[in-house]
């Protein structure tokens, strides 16, 4: 099944199904990967009675547009696109890792969605160590002179999960990329100070999950933005874990995690 957006891309998405699904996870993917890399938590949830969906990316996987670029707000209306197209008569949860764990998190706060609540894993809202200053001022000037040319994003794979074979698949999946634009860190990096900035607005439940050991995204980010999002805000810290807990060699403990917490809020 695709999607097509309002300015003419056609978007990737898969399904998968269990008959009269308890709840549906919709997944927001991060950058540079794609969908495919969750089937193994989509199993988990159908074993148990939940069902999975999700799409790629604009720029990301089996979906058209330009590697590593969009406008912010466009992928806001492409999460609008797929939530809509969705035919569950069942509790929805929003679940957005790392890059889609900003998006997510950012389309809950900002449009407040029909939604039973959402799993945020390892959100980009800062980066862990400060962008210097002349890289900053570097991709200001080519936002304006070159707003979506192909840069490197700078993930290093051995920090993606401490399971070779994770790290393995990854860097031989044709699927995934390296890219983004000056244009999309730029917004992105925005996005995440202003959900830091609005946490008091979180209306819908969430479970934010992230790993102490993460060097990809700002684990300090996330305790900060639980400590001001308050109770509807519920923080489990991973020790020692890298940047996908779904993809640690403790995976299964994570995903029972989310189960758990699914159970509670549907």
């Amino acid at each position: 099944m695709t999607l097509r957006t309002k300015d003419g891309l056609t978007l990737y998405t898969r399904r998968w199904d269990v008959e009269s699904p308890r709840a549906v996870i919709c997944l927001v993917h991060g950058l540079g990967e794609h969908s495919g890399r969750y089937e193994h938590v989509a199993r988990f949830f159908n074993e148990n009675g939940i069902s999975f969906a999700a799409f790629d990316l604009r720029g990301h996987g089996r979906s058209e547009g330009k590697r590593g670029h969009a406008e912010y707000q466009q992928l806001m209306d492409d999460i609008t696109l797929f939530l809509q197209s969705l035919d569950y008569d069942c509790p929805k949860i929003l679940y957005g890792h790392s890059m889609g764990g900003n998006l997510a998190l950012n389309y809950i706060l900002r449009y407040d969605p029909d939604i039973a609540g959402g799993i945020i894993s390892a959100p980009f809202l800062a980066l862990p160590k400060e962008l210097p200053k002349h890289l900053f001022f570097i991709l200001k000037l080519l936002n304006v002179v070159a707003p979506s040319i192909q840069l490197s994003n700078g993930i290093d794979p051995n920090l993606i999960s401490r399971d070779r074979e994770v790290v393995e698949a990854y860097v031989s999946d044709p699927l995934v990329h390296d890219k983004i634009s000056p244009r999309f860190i730029l917004q992105s990096l925005e996005a995440g100070k202003w959900a830091l900035e609005n946490a008091d607005r979180l209306r819908k439940p969430i479970l934010l999950i992230h790993g102490t050991a993460d060097q990809i995204t700002s684990y300090r980010a996330s305790q900060e933005f639980a400590k001001r999002a308050g109770e509807l805000c519920k923080f489990v810290s991973y020790e020692g874990f890298y940047h996908e807990p779904h993809n640690e060699p403790e995976k299964e403990r994570v995903l029972a995690d989310m189960l758990k917490w699914i159970e509670e809020v549907i």
